[in-house]
């Protein structure tokens, strides 16, 4: 949840000093495109709740973590908290059948949509 930290340096690196082997986030990713859909919309910089989302970059954790980090790993995925893909498309999907035709078009379209990617999770190894 640094994403909502008012100090999210300082959070990851509590995370970073108490756990024993690495650290484990996701988190949403700074992107050009994430920022170009969140002026038009189509990405929220405040969820429906009141809060506030940052976003971050590969890079910011690990100059958070320094030198201590020896090994990492990420992925970044296609994913958008939008209320019309709520209201409105994950209905369409909602039987056993339309969840594995929903997890095929997702997997096609993280592989399409590589710009697009909005989330990120990565592993941070001591």
């Amino acid at each position: 949840m640094l994403h909502h930290a008012l100090a999210p340096e300082r959070g990851f690196k509590e995370l970073w000093r108490v756990s024993s082997r690495g650290v484990l986030l996701i988190e949403p990713l700074a992107t050009p495109v994430t920022r170009l859909f969140a002026r038009i919309g189509i990405a929220r910089d405040v969820e429906e709740e009141g809060n506030k989302v940052i976003r971050f970059t590969l890079r910011q954790y690990l100059s958070w973590a320094g030198h201590a980090c020896s090994a990492y790993q990420s992925q970044a995925y296609f994913y958008y908290d939008h209320p019309i893909i709520y209201r409105r498309l994950l209905p369409l999907f909602n039987s056993r059948l339309g969840m594995k035709l929903f997890e095929k078009l997702y997997a096609v379209g993280n592989v399409l949509l590589i710009p697009f990617r909005s989330k990120m999770a990565a592993v941070l190894v001591k």
